[in-house]
């Protein structure tokens, strides 16, 4: 499990930008060793980066040309997964230049027992003031903050708003999984729209 947590925290920070312009804040690591949201080479159970990035980068597909009929396509669908994942590391260094960075509540993953939503919640709880040191390190209170996932935003934005810190989603995103897709790229491109759009300028 160290190892696990090595090659997870390498791989951050591999990407980590040199300003952070926005700070998304998800649950906790995968358990299974060969996945992580900025592990280079992932076949599958990888949907909070693809949503990510069909949610932040889909539309720049527009600026490379076309017919109407394909630009509409990609506007409603975005990139296909094997898109996706054979560009994942440039698509990853994108999401690096942009000043985009993500981290988890905790830094490991999450125990196999604690699996309910509002046992989730109570766990992640726990680590609230380890948290918010964590992004008091990361960025200032300006920077845009935002919360991935119903126990996260549960356990984790009073105290982050408490403390200063501008989160800047009213209500939880749903984790893009398990049907979830939807609702994720509804809220996130909502976000993108009245919150983000500066960043993309």
């Amino acid at each position: 499990m160290n190892d696990h947590i090595s090659k997870i925290n390498a791989a951050r920070s591999n990407y980590k930008p040199a300003k952070i312009s926005c700070l998304f804040i998800a649950e906790s690591p995968p358990s299974e060793e060969d996945r992580f949201f900025y592990f280079e080479e992932v076949n599958d159970q990888d949907s909070l980066y693809l949503e990510m990035m069909k949610a932040l980068f889909h539309q720049k597909k527009r600026a490379q040309g076309g017919s109407d009929e394909i630009i509409s396509l990609l506007d409603h669908f975005g990139p296909s997964a094997l898109t996706l994942r054979s560009e994942k590391t440039s698509y990853l260094e994108k999401f690096r230049e942009k000043g985009f960075y993500l981290i988890d509540c905790i830094d490991h993953p999450m125990p196999s027992h604690v699996f309910r939503t509002k046992d989730k919640i109570k766990y992640l709880e726990q680590s609230q003031n380890v948290l918010a040191d964590k992004v008091s390190g990361l960025v200032d209170k300006k920077t845009p903050i935002v919360l991935i996932s119903v126990p996260v935003f549960q356990a984790m934005a009073g105290t982050l708003k408490y403390k200063g810190f501008n989160v800047i989603n009213i209500e939880s995103i749903p984790f893009p999984g398990s049907g979830q897709q939807t609702d994720f790229q509804s809220k996130m491109k909502t976000l993108l729209n009245e919150k983000l759009s500066d960043l993309f300028n």
